[in-house]
């Protein structure tokens, strides 16, 4: 249970992080060569991250109830 609990909060942070350097890259400049292969990178550890953090919450949920 304590290491659902860790890797909750570190998907956590690494969500922040993650949408931190999103609005660093928009910030940057929409122009830039590599911007699209940055920004679909950037969604996808996003994404990853919403489904981590669904799922790790779910379960957590579901131990809380029993």
């Amino acid at each position: 249970m304590e290491i659902l609990n860790i890797i909750a909060y570190s998907l956590l942070i690494i969500f922040i992080l993650v949408v931190f350097c999103g609005v660093f890259l928009v910030n940057k400049g929409q122009g830039r060569s590599y911007f699209l292969i940055e920004f679909k990178i950037i969604i996808f550890i996003m994404f990853m991250c919403f489904i981590g953090l669904g799922i790790t919450l779910t379960i957590l949920g579901l131990y809380e109830k029993l």
